[in-house]
C-alpha cells in the first residue's frame, strides 16, 4: 500500500510541476492545483478503498461535504 501511495504522490507531483510551468499567472496556478489536489482525492478513493464496496459512497459524501463547507 505505501508503494501505491508513493507512485500516487509522484503522479500528483508530476502534474503540478507541468501545471506550474503553464501557468501564466498565480490565479491559474492555484486553480489548477485544486484540480489536481481534487484529482488526487479521486486517485486515493478508487485506488485504495477499492476492496471496499462503500468506496464509492465515501467519495459522494465527500465532495457533497466539500461543496457544503465552500461559502
Amino acid at each position: 500500500m505505501n508503494i501505491t501511495k508513493a507512485i500516487t504522490f509522484l503522479i500528483v507531483l508530476i502534474i503540478i510541476s507541468i501545471v506550474y510551468f503553464f501557468a501564466n499567472d498565480m490565479k491559474s496556478f492555484i486553480e489548477l492545483l485544486l484540480i489536481g489536489v481534487f484529482s488526487g482525492l479521486v486517485v486515493e478513493f478508487f485506488f485504495w478503498r477499492k476492496q471496499r464496496k462503500k468506496g464509492a459512497k465515501d467519495l459522494i459524501d465527500l465532495i457533497v461535504s466539500l461543496f457544503k463547507k465552500s461559502p
